[in-house]
């Protein structure tokens, strides 16, 4: 549980847009029972399993709900931003909280106390149906267009970790691809580091998506970024090798909560001496993409990503009859359908290895026609101990 501090006026909770119609009498009633939440970046407001004895008002900041994935790792349900209430359903229920939220970075919230809630809600017969109605919508966002727009992080810190990678024309170029899908964008460089919160939650209401870009550096901007970003963007070379670790130790909720991606930038004409994986151990990313210099797809893919509009493809296996993903991914191509994302099981994962390698067409089909039409990939036979081929030549 955070740390609660002095008490607040009515009108900090009249600025709250839930509490717009309640009477100035109210207001100030419970204003004396309301307290100040100071929600440091990277740590929880309440767990799973703690008692829903208070109802929090997000002030500023930005705060994400977790819940525990197979690994133990906590894993990003969604982000609760300004003007938005902390933990009303358990609250209504009178029940434990089901899932941790902590701070995504530094944060102020307002903290109102049953008591104070319940007689606030007396006066103010509107306020129950108000966050009813809001409560509803969240159990309703399982829709695809509400899910999404409630987890899609907003401001993405792109850290180039060369002096001669350029991040701000790097973030140009994107911010371009992304006016072409309407969505509005802006670049915030070094100049801003002594800007205060309320001003970076405003440029996060007034656009869609907020570019920070830095070199990873030992100074206040650097950290700035990293407390401030929903996600890490980890700007790095493929013709050189990376530090390992590759970030500086710091306070970073996005790094702790693993929310990090490595964009490994490729030259024409440049021998490469890294893999992406040796960048994405490096970075502790989840995430790895590639930006070839002047390759308006790739760009369109990071961009897509941004905005929560990458398109995803899952090929199911099944043998020879998966040979029909090839025309599957043929009819996508030609509806000029982008594939960001490709994965598959068995025979289908074998044909996602070749659209993810970038081939076209005709590629693949030759491919898949040399490996499996006209030799045997599965006749290399061992010992069955555990399986009846040994699996290398596929």
């Amino acid at each position: 549980m955070a740390e609660l501090s002095d008490k607040l006026t009515f009108e900090d909770l009249a600025e709250i847009a839930i509490l717009a119609d309640t009477t100035k009498g109210a207001l100030k009633a419970a204003a004396k029972a309301a307290k100040w939440v100071r929600l440091p970046g990277g740590k929880p407001l309440f767990l799973a399993g703690d008692i829903a004895d208070s109802i929090y008002f997000v002030k500023s900041g930005v705060l994400g709900a977790f819940h525990l994935g197979a690994d133990a790792e906590l894993e990003l349900l969604g982000y609760i931003r300004p003007g938005e209430p902390v933990g009303e359903m358990a609250f209504l229920a009178a029940a434990p909280h089901a899932s941790p939220v902590y701070a995504l970075r530094d944060a102020e919230l307002i903290c109102l106390p049953r008591a104070a809630f319940d007689k606030l809600s007396r006066k103010s017969p509107g306020l129950m149906r108000a966050l009813t109605q809001m409560t509803v919508m969240r159990l309703r966002s399982n829709n695809r267009q509400n899910a999404e727009s409630r987890s899609q992080p907003k401001v993405f810190a792109m850290l180039a970790t060369s002096p001669t990678i350029a991040p701000e024309h790097l973030a140009k170029q994107l911010a371009k691809q992304l006016g072409k899908m309407g969505i509005s964008s802006i670049i915030i460089g070094p100049d801003a580091k002594d800007s205060s919160p309320e001003w970076f939650d405003k440029q996060e209401q007034n656009h869609d998506v907020v570019l920070m870009h830095s070199p990873i550096a030992d100074d206040g901007w650097f950290r700035l970024c990293l407390r401030q970003a929903d996600r890490l963007w980890i700007l790095g070379r493929a013709d050189a090798r990376p530090s390992d670790p590759l970030l500086p130790v710091e306070d970073s909720p996005a790094r702790a909560m693993r929310l990090v991606d490595v964009i490994l930038l490729h030259n024409k004409g440049v021998s490469e001496v890294s893999a992406g994986h040796d960048w994405k151990k490096a970075a502790g990313a989840a995430r790895i993409f590639h930006w070839r210099n002047g390759n308006q797809d790739d760009i369109a893919r990071i961009a897509r990503t941004a905005a929560g509009r990458s398109v995803g493809l899952v090929l199911s296996g099944g043998g020879a009859r998966a040979y029909a993903h090839i025309g599957a991914v043929r009819a996508l191509r030609e509806a000029n359908i982008p594939i960001d994302f490709c994965g598959g099981t068995s025979m289908g994962a074998i044909i996602a290895a070749n659209v993810a390698m970038g081939w076209d067409d005709e590629q693949i089909e030759n491919c898949i026609m040399d490996a499996f039409v006209k030799s045997n990939p599965v006749d290399d036979y061992v010992l069955p101990v555990v399986s009846l081929t040994g699996g290398a030549k596929v």
